[in-house]
């Protein structure tokens, strides 16, 4: 499984950044988690009118950073849980050190990494495997 990262404030690259990775996915026959498109996602459709690239932004760097914050990081769990199990999270909660977003976020980025990992999971072909 591949996980697809996300386009950086300073270089807005994410129709390359997901071609290419889809198609590397598709030359071995295994899924990408489409991580960067979910956040491109939660800047077009942002939690609370969030600033782009909120997912990654921090004190320091507001405008966003190379690194996700625990935003990002909340939605990496949601959308890799989703991606292997074939399971929509549906906005169950967790506790982990540093999460400091509320269930009602928690909820927002379980629905939104499920929206772009559900269609992926019925296009999942396998591969033939031998011994």
């Amino acid at each position: 499984m591949l996980f697809m990262t996300w386009e950086f404030h300073f270089r807005p690259f994410i129709d390359a950044l997901a071609s290419s990775y889809d198609e590397t996915g598709g030359e071995l026959g295994i899924p990408v988690i489409p991580i960067g498109l979910i956040y491109k996602d939660c800047d077009r459709r942002s939690y609370r009118n969030a600033a782009p690239y909120w997912l990654t932004a921090s004190a320091e760097k507001p405008a966003g950073d190379l690194h996700q914050n625990e935003k990002g990081t909340a939605v990496n769990t949601y959308a890799t849980f989703a991606m292997l199990t074939g399971r929509d999270p549906m906005g169950v909660t967790f506790e982990a050190p540093g999460n400091t977003n509320s269930n009602d976020a928690m909820k927002y980025f379980s629905a939104m990494a499920w929206a772009r990992v559900a269609p992926r999971l019925t296009a999942i072909k396998p591969v033939n495997a031998t011994r």
